[in-house]
């Protein structure tokens, strides 16, 4: 508890020292323990009050992190991830270096090294915090881009989807709500359909499946590069069973050299049996004995 630059603090110790030089010892040390006792309360009372106010700044941080990176994005345009996953893990370690080099000369404390300059220039520990924050927040940004949307209504059958398709596409002219002259799909064929519809794997871009069949992809990663393959534990089986079936574990060559890129994302590297293993919650759907 500092006490730097406290009048009433000093004058309350010469007191003390006034009660204590004059021989009532007693005194001096019941004033001095009053005095310790009030300071530590208001003290306490204080950090109880103030240690949470960084809650009330959340909001205006991510706002001005928000337009910073709307504006900053508007020009470069995604640049930050040409070069794949590396290269953006790369950028965010290069402002982590510089951070540790800032904070260094401050014996690691990041507050006083933000404290000594607030103007969040360039080369300043609060300039770089922020690009770092801002780094990270794109990552995840374009990692939630990525992801397969999740469809939360009830179970959907190939059939129906296929039906819905054929009452949008039907035929028929515009007064009865088709696009051209003909006969609309009897039932028959709206069932049959489906029946030759095979999804794949290794798709690079979501816009390459069809939307009606989106739901039943997954995003995995290699290399920093992402691909679309079928989630089976959510797709009918018809729709997959052509799919290859994966070993469940593979030496580092079977995996570098024999495993589609597609499917590295469901191993993981074992590294007490120097061995890649597939994750437990695709062994039953994609693994083989």
């Amino acid at each position: 508890m500092s006490r730097t630059g406290n009048s009433q603090w000093k004058i309350e110790v010469d007191r003390c020292a006034f009660y204590a030089f004059d021989g009532t010892v007693d005194d001096a040390l019941k004033r001095a323990k009053e005095i310790l006792e009030f300071d530590f309360v208001k003290t306490v009372a204080i950090t109880k009050e103030q240690i949470m106010n960084h809650m009330d700044h959340l909001e205006s941080v991510t706002q001005e992190d928000l337009r910073e990176l709307r504006r900053k994005e508007s020009t470069y345009m995604g640049s930050w991830k040409k070069r794949g996953g590396v290269g953006a893990f790369m950028m965010c370690a290069r402002k982590w270096d510089r951070i540790e080099q800032i904070v260094s000369r401050y014996a690691y404390d990041i507050f006083a090294a933000i404290e000594a300059d607030q103007t969040g220039q360039d080369g300043s520990a609060l300039a770089e915090l922020r690009d770092l924050r801002r780094y990270l927040l794109l990552i995840e940004s374009e990692m939630q881009a990525r992801a397969v949307p999740v469809y939360k209504g009830p179970p959907i059958t190939i059939a129906e989807i296929f039906k819905n398709w054929v009452e949008v596409n039907r035929p028929g002219t515009p007064e009865n709500g088709g696009h051209h002259a003909g006969q609309r799909f009897g039932p028959e064929e709206e069932l049959k359909q489906p029946q030759d519809v095979r999804l794949d794997d290794g798709i690079r871009s979501e816009t390459d499946i069809e939307s009606e069949h989106r739901l039943y992809y997954m995003v995995t990663t290699s290399r920093g590069r992402g691909y679309h393959i079928v989630d089976r534990r959510k797709t009918p089986s018809d729709l997959w069973t052509h799919l290859p079936r994966l070993r469940r574990e593979l030496n580092h060559k079977e995996y570098e050299d024999g495993l589609l890129p597609e499917y590295h994302g469901l191993y993981y590297w074992h590294e007490n049996d120097s061995k890649w293993v597939m994750r437990e919650q695709f062994r039953e759907h994609w693994g083989k004995e």
